[in-house]
């Protein structure tokens, strides 16, 4: 908190805090009933902010199938991520995050939050000390104090059948055996790629077109 001094009135400058970790996309928009970003386009960018101090390790994201099903289902195609094609659920595992030898869920693990168990996959990467951004909140669009480091990754699911869609969570990890997940992006700072009819939908009636079916769950702690 800032406190300003003006001919005698003091005047508290409270600073808008934002999560450590947050995820967004473009082109897209917010659900604030559900608390996620989402597409508006089947080919968009996902982006990965990172703030405060910048931080070398290694951080991932998870791509999960949604639905979510807990058995492999023919025929829903494929999406890309960045360089990589991946078919949809065969090159995929079922579990929720972090990926580990024991893929069952247990309490260190990334909370189910609607979404897990599910098929996932997870990819690893660092921030760049160069690539960084005026601060902001990715739920209200609203500015922060100071800059946040980003990542973007290309991502297409124009290869999925329309009705699904991929859920993206962004994390750390520690362990080496039973690897747990320490930090996380706000689940409603998360996002999702949802498969768009072609010629892309507006945020409006993305929202309502999910909700008809039955994709969009409520957060659940």
């Amino acid at each position: 908190m800032t406190t300003v001094w003006l001919t005698g009135l003091v005047v508290c400058q409270v600073s808008h805090a934002i999560p450590l970790l947050q995820l967004d996309i473009a082109p897209g928009g917010y659900d604030t009933v559900y608390e996620d970003s989402f597409n508006t386009e089947n080919q968009f960018t996902l982006y990965a902010y990172l703030s405060g101090d910048f931080d070398s390790q290694w951080f991932y994201i998870s791509a999960a199938l949604i639905p979510s099903t807990s058995v492999p289902v023919p025929g829903l195609g494929s999406f890309k991520f960045g360089d990589q094609t991946i078919k949809v659920t065969d090159e995929m595992f079922y579990g929720a995050p972090p990926l580990e030898q024991n893929l069952d869920w247990d309490t260190g693990d990334l909370q189910k939050h609607g979404v897990f168990e599910t098929y996932y996959l997870q990819f690893a990467f660092q921030f760049d000390p160069t690539m960084f951004v005026s601060a902001f909140d990715t739920q209200t669009g609203e500015a922060a104090d100071g800059t946040m480091y980003y990542k973007s990754f290309d991502v297409d699911v124009s290869g999925m059948p329309l009705g699904y869609g991929i859920h993206f969570d962004l994390y750390n990890v520690a362990g080496v055996t039973d690897i747990d997940v320490l930090k996380n992006a706000p689940f409603s700072h998360d996002a999702t790629g949802y498969r768009v009819p072609d010629g892309g939908a507006t945020a409006a009636l993305l929202g309502l077109a999910m909700v008809g079916l039955g994709l969009i769950v409520r957060r659940k702690s």
